[in-house]
């Protein structure tokens, strides 16, 4: 069965599923607008409707019978998914947490130890005039040698200093936890739900992990009314 066919029909499913109350609705229209016999016409309320969602629960079953054999209603792997994603956010958080304090003894380390500074090399100015360039104060390639030199050296001091401070493994461990929570977030922003517990699953993951609401799902707050996680406004 091909992809679209597989969409056409969990779409299809899914209306019919939404249909039964516009089957009540439609039915309790057809009712006579007078009603001259109370009992008579609850009587016949509940014929017409149980005749309409009779026939909406009929056409459940026959495109149930339909779905692939794959076709996972419950959304089991979605709402696993989603929690897997709040678990790595969360892990990356807490990686961010615990990267303070070593960013604060790097920060006291340069100050204690600031890079090398070095004047500009020359100046340049331009003779609009004559349509010529004369350059000042411009440093030998010997000197550009021992300023390149000087910041290498520096350079290790430092690298030397966030392996010592801790800093380097912590950060590591940042970069580790930030990749694996985009990775996961990532499959779960391309999964798409099947059902409303995987509705609510993706949009309570989105709640927790995208708080500036910058995922690319075009959800947005209507699905988190959907999902019944806020109220519409």
């Amino acid at each position: 069965m091909s992809n679209l066919s597989r969409r056409s029909l969990v779409t299809a499913a899914v209306a019919v599923v939404a249909a039964v109350p516009a089957c009540a609705a439609t039915a309790l229209d057809l009712l006579p607008a007078t009603q001259t016999n109370v009992m008579t016409d609850n009587a016949t309320a509940i014929d017409v409707l149980e005749r309409e969602i009779g026939k909406c629960q009929a056409r459940i079953k026959e495109l149930r019978a339909r779905l692939p054999a794959d076709f996972d209603e419950t959304d089991a792997a979605l709402i696993a998914l989603a929690e897997q994603a709040i678990a790595a956010h969360r892990a990356h958080e807490a990686t961010c947490d615990a990267i303070t304090p070593f960013e604060e003894a790097m920060i006291a380390w340069r100050k204690a130890n600031p890079a090398p500074q070095f004047p500009n090399s020359g100046t340049c100015a331009w003779d609009a005039e004559k349509g010529t360039a004369t350059f000042e104060g411009l440093s030998t390639a010997k000197e550009q040698a021992a300023r390149e030199r000087s910041r290498q050296n520096w350079r290790r001091r430092e690298r030397a200093a966030e392996k010592r401070t801790g800093f380097a493994e912590a950060s590591r461990a940042q970069g580790e936890a930030e990749e694996a929570s985009s990775e996961v977030a990532w499959r779960l922003i391309e999964t798409r739900p099947r059902s409303l517990a995987g509705l609510v699953a993706k949009a309570r993951a989105q709640r927790i992990i995208d708080k500036d609401k910058t995922w690319p799902w075009g959800f947005g707050e209507e699905i988190e009314a959907l999902a019944g996680l806020r109220k519409c406004e």
